[in-house]
């Protein structure tokens, strides 16, 4: 299979959709979503953590709309993971497989999938 796609274009539609959908297929490998979490404290009890966003990736089929980049960019992931059992998705992130068929994502720190969410520094 030929990826001809641009990497940053890849991650320009991503982060479009995950926008709009808070969730992107992968056909025949899994989605990214994007789950809110609320505001908490960290274990000292004295520290809180303010609301965020984190982009998780569920593996299995995905149901739901998707196109043909998707299909494309699902195809190379599902192909480096079966040779080399890792995926590096420059500027979005990193796939992985265990060894058993359990596929794991490590996601870009530069990747912005919730540009609307805050930080405190």
């Amino acid at each position: 299979m030929s990826f001809t796609m641009d990497f940053n274009l890849i991650c320009s539609l991503i982060q479009q959709l995950l926008i709009k959908n808070e969730r992107v297929v992968l056909p025949h490998t899994g989605e990214l979503v994007v789950e809110a979490t609320p505001a908490s404290f960290m274990d000292d009890g004295k520290t809180i953590l303010p609301p965020c966003k984190k982009l998780l990736f569920r593996q299995g089929e995905a149901e739901g709309k998707y196109e043909q980049w998707q299909e494309e960019l699902s195809g190379r992931i599902r192909e480096e993971l079966n040779s080399d059992g890792v995926s590096q998705v420059p500027g979005l992130g990193t796939f992985k497989d265990d060894g058993e068929g359990v596929i794991s994502f490590s996601v870009d720190p530069d990747f912005d999938f919730a540009p609307d969410s805050f930080s405190l520094e």
